[in-house]
């Protein structure tokens, strides 16, 4: 089945949106990367009010044969975890979760789930730490999603 790339963003949407705070969680923002991050100012403005937060984008998209009259598509999805500290410990004083925690919640619910699409199981491909400073710690989450019938 052909998906576009915004078909497996909001497959990601839907089944982390457990995790936000009006669903009973603990994220103030679950959303498409649009940009958030893409200066120091925007970078500031979107910390004070929307972490802990995830931003879901698609990194890349990759073909290949999977016979003669289909071809593979491996796309690369990117999560932008962003948080005011690595630990919760006490819930960073009331700032929300820590880096690890998200980071933990996200793998249990998107690793060797499908997600509702007709694609392999979704694995992670590494997780590791973009920013960080005294006020403020941002890790990226790569996860594979293989589609077999593109």
């Amino acid at each position: 089945m052909q998906y576009g790339l915004g078909d497996y963003e909001n497959a990601a949407l839907s089944a982390l949106s457990g995790l936000l705070k009006t669903n009973g969680g603990y994220l103030k923002t679950l959303k498409a990367y649009a940009g958030e991050l893409g200066s120091e100012d925007a970078f500031r403005r979107f910390y004070v009010v929307n972490f802990p937060a995830v931003l879901i984008n698609v990194q890349k998209s990759d073909y290949e044969p999977a016979d003669l009259s289909t071809m593979r598509q491996k796309v690369n999805l990117r999560l932008i975890i962003g948080s005011v500290s690595y630990r919760s410990q006490k819930n960073a004083r009331t700032g929300g979760e820590g880096v690890y925690t998200i980071l933990k919640d996200i793998s249990d619910l998107l690793t060797g789930k499908k997600l509702g699409l007709v694609i392999r199981p979704i694995m992670p491909i590494g997780e590791f730490e973009l920013y960080a400073t005294i006020q403020a710690v941002i890790f990226a989450a790569n996860y594979m999603i293989i589609n077999d019938n593109f």
